[in-house]
């Protein structure tokens, strides 16, 4: 029975999946990169997750808070003072 790595295998498509977490994308991908006979799966798999992570940061979050689905950082740090002071809702604190 062969060992080697295919991009078939499932092992390989749940490194893809974890790479959509660049943490642990770059462990996973990390680990592989270790072991002699699967570097190239480790390398796409590291590369997948640090693509991801710029794609997702630089042009899908900005893009999800200027139409209003995500909250602004403003909102997340006010709500964040006013949960631990245990304040109420008060107007000059952003709300999403």
């Amino acid at each position: 029975m062969e060992q080697k790595f295919k991009l078939g295998k499932k092992w390989f498509w749940i490194g893809i999946v974890l790479g959509f977490s660049p943490v642990f994308g770059i462990i996973y991908g990390l680990s592989l990169l270790l072991e002699r006979n699967y570097r190239k799966e480790g390398l796409i798999i590291i590369l997948w997750a640090i693509a991801w992570f710029v794609l997702s940061s630089v042009l899908i979050t900005p893009w999800l808070r200027a139409q209003g689905l995500l909250p602004s950082q403003d909102c997340l740090r006010g709500c964040w003072i006013q949960a631990r002071m245990k304040m109420p809702a008060v107007g000059d604190i952003l709300t999403p």
